[in-house]
C-alpha cells in the first residue's frame, strides 16, 4: 500500500511540476521536540492506571523545500525528516489478552491474560518524506497540513513485568504467579509508518521561524496479529521546532 502511496504522490508531483513553474527560492532547516507517544486510539478498559511516562530522546530534525507556488496565499513543499519517535511507560494492567512470551521463561508462545504491572518502552528513528500544502494568514502567521511516507531506520519495543500472574488459554485457567520477567518483541514493529500532519508557523524574522505540528500514525505500529494484540497503537506526536530559513 505504502508503494502505491509513493508512486502516487510523485505522479502528482511531476504533474504539478510539467503543467507549472516551479520555484525553489529557499531552504528550511529545522531542529525540535517532540511531546507524545505510541498510543491507542482509546485505552482498553483492561488498562486500569498509567503509574508513569518519558519521553525518550524527542528529537526530530530535517530540511523543508518549498518547490512550487500555486497563489500568492498558497503554495507546495517537500523535503526530508529524521525523527526519534519513543517514550517509556508504566502501567497496571488487569485480565488483558495478549500474547505470552517472556524471555528466559517456560511462557513463551501462549495466548492468555496478564495481571499486574508492565513497564513498555519504545524507541523508533523514521526517516520520513513529507508533502505540505502551506496557506499564509500574513507575512507572520501560516498553517500548513499534509502526510508524510514514514521508513524506519531502527526500532526497538522492550519491557517487563513484576508483581503479575498469568492465565493461559483462558481467563478461568489457574494462575501462573510471575514476579519478574522480561519481553522484546522489537522485531514485530512496523517498518513503515503513513502519517498526516496540520499546525502552524510564526515567523520571527525573515531568518527565523518557530512552529508547531501535529502527527497522527495512520498504521498500527505493532505488526502482530489481532489475537496476539487487541489493541492497535499509532504514533501520535506534538512537534515543537525553530526553523532557519536559508534563501538561495
Amino acid at each position: 500500500m505504502i508503494k502505491y502511496i509513493l508512486l502516487t504522490v510523485v505522479a502528482v508531483l511531476v504533474t504539478v511540476a510539467t503543467h507549472a513553474q516551479v520555484q525553489i527560492d529557499r531552504l528550511v532547516i529545522h531542529a525540535g521536540l517532540h511531546m507524545g507517544g505510541v498510543t491507542p486510539a482509546s485505552i482498553p478498559r483492561e488498562i486500569r492506571s498509567v503509574e508513569s511516562y518519558q519521553p525518550l530522546t524527542p528529537i526530530a530534525i530535517g530540511v523543508e523545500l518549498p518547490f512550487y507556488q500555486i497563489n500568492n496565499k498558497l503554495s507546495l513543499s517537500t523535503g526530508l525528516n529524521l525523527v526519534n519517535k519513543g517514550m517509556k511507560t508504566k502501567a497496571f494492567a488487569e485480565n488483558f489478552k495478549a500474547m505470552i512470551d517472556f524471555e528466559d521463561t517456560p511462557y513463551q508462545n501462549f495466548i492468555g491474560y496478564f495481571t499486574g504491572s508492565v513497564r513498555s518502552n519504545f524507541n523508533n528513528l523514521y526517516l520520513e518524506l513529507p508533502v505540505n500544502l502551506h496557506y499564509e494568514i500574513n507575512h507572520k502567521w501560516s498553517i500548513q497540513g499534509g502526510f508524510a511516507i514514514d521508513r524506519i531506520l531502527s526500532r526497538s519495543f522492550e519491557g517487563g513485568v513484576q508483581n503479575a500472574y498469568i492465565r493461559l488459554g483462558l481467563p478461568t485457567t489457574p494462575k501462573i504467579e510471575i514476579d519478574r520477567a522480561t519481553f522484546d518483541v522489537s522485531k514485530q514493529i512496523s517498518k513503515t509508518d503513513l502519517t498526516v500532519h496540520a499546525g502552524a508557523v510564526y515567523a520571527l524574522n525573515d531568518t527565523w521561524q518557530i512552529r508547531g505540528i501535529f502527527n497522527y500514525g495512520l498504521r498500527n505500529v505493532v505488526d502482530a496479529p489481532t489475537e496476539h494484540l487487541p489493541i492497535k497503537l499509532h504514533n501520535t506526536f506534538l512537534t515543537l521546532a525553530a526553523g532557519y530559513v536559508l534563501p538561495f
